[in-house]
């Protein structure tokens, strides 16, 4: 080979762009939905999710990809901008959801980027709904001694205070901090009904929406009765739609991608401090011990700890037996 070719091969190898793919990619989005990343099979972490979608999309040997989703929701901000992505490789090539156990929430977000989604019978679909909070942490360092004040830039204006430790862990959940972090879910719950509707290109109405919206979880039959998926079916099914749709040949081969690593990424590591990865792992199996008959909605305590106000996520757990 060409000096230039084994170079081209080589770069390829290392930044996770290999040249002979399959024509249908499978990728698998499983768990919660976080903007930081912690690594392969451990949630759906929003920057490398988004660079595997963008590497799908400009490869030219994939012709059509089949995102099987299995996730409760999670970071409202992080599920935008997965969407997003989505959307910017359904405008290139057929993209086509596979619901696995649930697709809930933020997961139902991502699901409403497809041409189509296909769900098995008991899928759990829906919770298009939004949940918001505080973790308010000021009473609790009083007992063991210790106090914060908060100071307003702008004395003489008696709101300034309360805007400025709105997002403190140390200031209290009080009204005005209940009001905006209310007038915020509004917003957050308008912007996934006007996304459902965009993503699902006239399948159904906004009044149609709303009916199966507010939180409302549906078996995946139910979700086909309102609309909310295109029809019942495994992976398979959603590969074979996805080779028709890309005018594929029935020998059109599919392969699943390995949500790993590349070579470079692993030697720049993470994006979260060893600090802020022992504290996520303790409060995980805090919330376990503390509640095991129940698949806990940790990412939710996780993400209303590192600041964020508002998610997709289911406020409860499921578990199926």
């Amino acid at each position: 080979a060409d000096e230039g070719d084994v170079i081209e091969q080589l770069l390829r190898s290392l930044s996770g762009e290999e040249g002979g793919s399959s024509p249908i990619v499978i990728f698998r989005a499983t768990g919660s939905i976080a903007a930081s990343d912690r690594g392969a099979g451990t949630g759906i972490g929003e920057k490398r999710v988004v660079k595997i979608i963008d590497r799908l999309r400009t490869n030219e040997h994939v012709k059509a990809v089949v995102l099987r989703i299995d996730s409760p929701g999670g970071s409202a901000l992080a599920s935008d901008i997965i969407w997003r992505a989505l959307m910017r490789l359904r405008a290139a090539k057929p993209l086509i959801v596979s619901v696995g156990g649930m697709a809930a929430s933020g997961g139902y977000y991502l699901a409403s980027a497809g041409h189509e989604i296909v769900a098995e019978p008991s899928s759990i679909v829906g919770s298009i709904g939004v949940v918001g909070g505080k973790i308010s942490a000021g009473k609790a360092i009083e007992r063991i001694g210790m106090h914060a004040e908060t100071f307003a830039a702008k004395p003489n204006n008696p709101g300034a205070r309360s805007r400025a430790a709105y997002m403190s862990l140390l200031s209290e959940w009080d009204d005005p901090t209940r009001e905006r972090v209310r007038e915020s879910m509004t917003k957050v719950y308008d912007l996934f009904l006007r996304r459902i509707i965009e993503g699902r290109a006239g399948k159904l109405t906004r009044v149609e929406l709303e009916e199966s919206a507010e939180g409302r979880i549906f078996s995946g039959q139910q979700a086909l009765e309102r609309k909310l998926i295109d029809r019942i079916g495994g992976l398979r099914d959603a590969i074979v739609r996805a080779r028709e749709r890309a005018s594929l040949a029935e020998s059109a081969t599919a392969s699943a991608l390995v949500d790993e690593p590349t070579f470079l990424e692993a030697i720049a590591g993470e994006d979260d401090s060893p600090l802020e990865q022992a504290r996520a792992s303790a409060l995980i199996q805090f919330v376990q011990q503390a509640v095991p008959e129940t698949i806990a909605p940790v990412s939710m305590v996780l993400s209303f700890s590192r600041g964020e106000r508002v998610q997709y996520a289911l406020p409860f757990g499921l578990r199926i037996q």
